[in-house]
């Protein structure tokens, strides 16, 4: 028998989401952090980085077919920007 238990929280917005959209400017402040990213990562001095392209926050780094990920992202982490792979 299971000693943990779970706690699901259910939350409804009854607010105006596209309201709030506007009011914080978010795509707005997307596009900011977007481009900034793909500056810092286009500052990343690698032979292996072929491309950064995106938009918003919605970014990738294409990596050259020989190119080692494994130093991209120790270049990536020295510039302190953590990214999934």
């Amino acid at each position: 028998m299971c000693s943990q238990t779970v706690h699901i929280r259910v939350h409804t917005h009854t607010g105006n989401v596209s309201q709030v959209l506007r009011d914080e400017h978010l795509a707005d402040n997307a596009e900011k952090m977007g481009e900034l990213l793909r500056k810092r990562l286009n500052e990343i001095d690698s032979p292996a980085i072929e491309l950064v392209r995106g938009r918003g926050l919605l970014n990738a780094i294409v990596v050259k077919p020989d190119g080692s990920k494994v130093n991209i992202l120790i270049q990536i982490y020295t510039y302190y920007i953590y990214i999934c792979v």
